[in-house]
C-alpha cells in the first residue's frame, strides 16, 4: 500500500487498470494489469502478470511477474489450486462407473449388467436416428468390445436429483477391417429402482442445450414431479438468465428476497432482489459472452433445493470458469433467499439445505443421513 501511495503521490494523474482477466475461480486469480500515465505529464507504462489469492477477510497473497514471465505467473496459478473439488455422483453416475471398471476389466457379463431388462437406446445423432432394445444395444457394445483396439472416456456435465447423469463420451477403436476410428456423442444416463441403465439418450456432441434439456424434462416428470411447480420456477429464472430478460428475472424471486454469500470473498452478501439483477445485468453486460449453466441439481424438495452452476467466459474475451453451489429458499412468490458456497463448502451447503425446513426431532445431517435421504427418495 505504500509503494501505490508513493505512486500516486508522485504521479497523481496515474491510474490502474486490468487489463485481462486470463483465470479466475472462487480463491484465485490471474490477471494483466499495469499503471498508466497520461501523456501531458510523461506517459509512462508498467505492467505485470499478478496472480492474487483470496480467504474470507480479502486478498492473502499478490504474486507478481513480469509479462515476459507469463508462464511462470500461470504455473503460480497452478500451484494455489485449492483441494480438488468433491466428486458430485448418484446413482446414475455409479452406473456408469460400473461400466468403466467392468469394461476395462473386459468382463462381458459385468457389462451387460449395468444395463436393465427392459433398456431402450434413444439415438437422435442427426445420422443414426435408431431405438434399440437391450439387445440391439448389445450387439453393438459387442462389436465395440471385439475390436483390437477400443477404449472409452467420459466426462460428467451434469445430474438432476439419484437418478439422472449428462455424460460427454468419446469411443476410440480400431478393429481387422476397420481403420482407426473415433465416435464423440454426449449421452443422458435414466437409472431404475436398482440402479441399472433403464433408458440412454444419445445427441450429437455439439447438441449441448438439447442435451440439458432432455435431462430437465427427465427430471421434471421423474423426481421432480411432486414439486413441479417449484421446479418450473427454477428453469424460468435460467431461461430469464440466458434470454437477458431483467423483468422476468426479478419476477423469479419474492420482493422480500435475499443473498447470503458464504463464499471467502462475500462479494454478494445481502443483496435484495434489485441489486441482485442488477449485479448479474452488470456482469453481463461486461462479458456479454459470459454463460450460467445449471450443473447439478443436488436436492430437490418441497420449497428448497440444493443446485450448483457455473459462471464461464469463453477463451476469445478471457476464460473465467467459477462453480457456485447455492441452497435456495423458495417461497410461494418465488425464491426467497439464495445462500451461495464454493465447491470446496459443500458439507457447510449441505447443513444450509437441511437447516432451511428444520425438523426438531431429526439431528444434524452427515453422509450417513444423506445417504439415507438418497434411499428414501
Amino acid at each position: 500500500m505504500n509503494c501505490a501511495r508513493a505512486l500516486l503521490e508522485l504521479r497523481p494523474d496515474a491510474r490502474f487498470r486490468v487489463h485481462h482477466a486470463l483465470a479466475v475461480d472462487g480463491r484465485r486469480s490471474l490477471t494483466l494489469q499495469a499503471w498508466e500515465g497520461d501523456e501531458a505529464d510523461g506517459a509512462f507504462e508498467s505492467g505485470a502478470a499478478c496472480v492474487m489469492s483470496y480467504g474470507a477477510d480479502g486478498i492473502r497473497r499478490w504474486h507478481a511477474f513480469s509479462l515476459d514471465r507469463l508462464d511462470a505467473a500461470r504455473a503460480c496459478y497452478d500451484e494455489l489450486a485449492a483441494k480438488p473439488p468433491p466428486r458430485i455422483e448418484n446413482a446414475a453416475t455409479r452406473a456408469s462407473d460400473r461400466f468403466k471398471v467392468a469394461w476395462e476389466a473386459r468382463d462381458w457379463q459385468r457389462v451387460a449388467a449395468v444395463f436393465a431388462p427392459g433398456f431402450r437406446l434413444l439415438d437422435r445423432r442427426k445420422l443414426v436416428r435408431v431405438e434399440l432394445d437391450l439387445a440391439g444395444h448389445l450387439e453393438t457394445v459387442r462389436m465395440m468390445r471385439e475390436m483390437p483396439s477400443s477404449r472409452f472416456t467420459w466426462e460428467l456435465l451434469a445430474t438432476r436429483g439419484d437418478r439422472l447423469a449428462l455424460e460427454r463420451m468419446l469411443f476410440e477403436g480400431a478393429g481387422r477391417n476397420v481403420g482407426p476410428s473415433e465416435v464423440e456423442l454426449l449421452q443422458v444416463l435414466d437409472v431404475d429402482d436398482h440402479g441399472n441403465v433403464a433408458v440412454v439418450v444419445a445427441l450429437d456432441p455439439d447438441d449441448v442445450d438439447a442435451a440439458y434439456a432432455e435431462l430437465d424434462e427427465r427430471y421434471a416428470k421423474g423426481e421432480a414431479a411432486p414439486y413441479a411447480g417449484d421446479w418450473r420456477a427454477s428453469l424460468r429464472f435460467f431461461r430469464a438468465l440466458a434470454a437477458r430478460d431483467w423483468e422476468q428475472l426479478a419476477a423469479t424471486m419474492a420482493p422480500d428476497f435475499v443473498v447470503e454469500d458464504h463464499r471467502p470473498l462475500g462479494l454478494l452478501a445481502s443483496l435484495s432482489r434489485d441489486e441482485y439483477v442488477k449485479s448479474v445485468r452488470a456482469l453481463l453486460d461486461l462479458r456479454p459472452d459470459a454463460t450460467f449453466r445449471l450443473e447439478y441439481v443436488l436436492a430437490f424438495e418441497d420449497r428448497r433445493a440444493l443446485m450448483v452452476g457455473r459462471w464461464a467466459g469463453s477463451e476469445r474475451e478471457g476464460t473465467f470458469d467459477i462453480p457456485v453451489v447455492y441452497a435456495v429458499d423458495i417461497g410461494p412468490d418465488g425464491g426467497r433467499r439464495y445462500h451461495f458456497y464454493d465447491l470446496d463448502q459443500l458439507d457447510e451447503a449441505w447443513a444450509c439445505y437441511e437447516a432451511l425446513h428444520p425438523d426438531p426431532l431429526r439431528g444434524p445431517p452427515n453422509a450417513a443421513t444423506r445417504a439415507g435421504d438418497r434411499h428414501r427418495r
